[in-house]
């Protein structure tokens, strides 16, 4: 027979910051604490995390960065492909001359 699961009742939010409070003026590990406070590891770094201040007591300030390199669309090129089996892409804003001699040296080969 399998017994019940323990369900640990929640804390209010004025608990939870008492229970920060406590925590950031503690010399004690986070899952020391943690235990010693009957809440899971996992739950304290959760309120951490949520909380806007942090471990010194200083506010933590959020700052938007933007992703510059996440939303870049790839720079447009041209893909020649040679009888011989190789290809040759060329970005764009390619200067004519230098392509047409390098492929004329890949046509070669």
């Amino acid at each position: 027979m399998r017994s019940a699961s323990r369900v640990r009742p929640q804390k209010t939010p004025a608990q939870r910051e008492e229970i920060l409070a406590a925590y950031r003026q503690t010399s004690l590990s986070s899952h020391q604490f943690a235990r010693q406070h009957g809440i899971a590891a996992s739950t304290l770094f959760r309120w951490l995390r949520e909380s806007p201040v942090s471990r010194n007591g200083d506010t933590a300030e959020w700052i938007e960065v933007p992703n510059l390199l996440g939303n870049r669309s790839p720079a447009p090129t041209y893909r020649v492909r040679f009888a011989n089996g190789l290809s040759l892409d060329i970005p764009f804003g390619f200067q004519p001359d230098e392509v047409r001699t390098l492929a004329e040296v890949v046509s070669r080969l």
